[in-house]
């Protein structure tokens, strides 16, 4: 467990200066600051170091977690922690639901509009130009939750990313990791019922949705 949140932080803290971070504009860190002697190559390095110890203390772990679900919900409890703070690292998607969130807000078609329909607004500026004019793909839940985001943090980009969640499919809805992660904790818990073969797996692949949270920006 130890070796996995040692990888879960320094994912978390490569991305300081190293992940999807708005143009322009703080998260945690000022852009100057972020972008003095070297950091953001230095960041990358200790991401993707994070990344490969915390998969590599995943591949490990199945044997430990025999007949013990209640003990994965526990390790992706810890593992997922630092990274549910931490900046979008693989992909500036989020500042793209941050934006259609923001047209269902101003009550514009966001089936009919992209994020540059927003004009001035912020949070144009963070999107992708190549989603600027593109309509929002998500179905009316996704997008209703992420306008009640938005309604609440306004252009805040830090309070925004970490309420819109670490959603990379669409058939999920920008909601916080925990979220995300109890359909496979539950199921964990239920598989202890099938034997300790199904258990186990089960209990496995729970613990992998700490590594899900990292590579939830990327779009699908």
């Amino acid at each position: 467990m130890k070796i996995g949140l040692v990888g879960a932080t320094a994912l978390a803290v490569g991305g300081l200066t190293a992940g999807a971070l708005p143009t322009g504009r703080p998260f945690y860190l000022s852009p100057a600051v972020r972008h003095e002697f070297g950091l953001p190559a230095a960041g990358m390095v200790c991401a993707v170091a994070g990344l490969v110890v915390l998969v590599g203390a995943w591949l490990r772990l199945r044997p430990a977690l025999a007949g013990q679900p209640r003990r994965a919900l526990a390790v992706l409890a810890c593992w997922t922690a630092p990274l549910v703070l931490a900046p979008p690292l693989f992909s500036r998607d989020v500042y793209s639901y941050l934006a259609q969130g923001a047209l269902v807000g101003r009550g514009l078609d966001a089936y009919a509009v992209g994020p540059a329909a927003l004009g001035g607004n912020p949070l144009v500026a963070q999107v992708h130009p190549l989603w600027l004019s593109t309509p929002a793909p998500y179905g009316p839940v996704f997008l209703g939750l992420a306008a009640a985001v938005v309604g609440v943090t306004g252009t805040h980009l830090v309070a925004g990313v970490l309420g819109c969640g670490r959603s990379r499919s669409r058939r999920w809805s920008p909601s916080p990791m925990w979220y995300r992660a109890w359909p496979s904790g539950t199921a964990s818990i239920r598989a202890g019922r099938c034997g300790s073969g199904c258990s186990t797996r089960s209990s496995w692949y729970t613990v992998s949705r700490a590594g899900t949270t990292t590579c939830s920006w990327s779009r699908c």
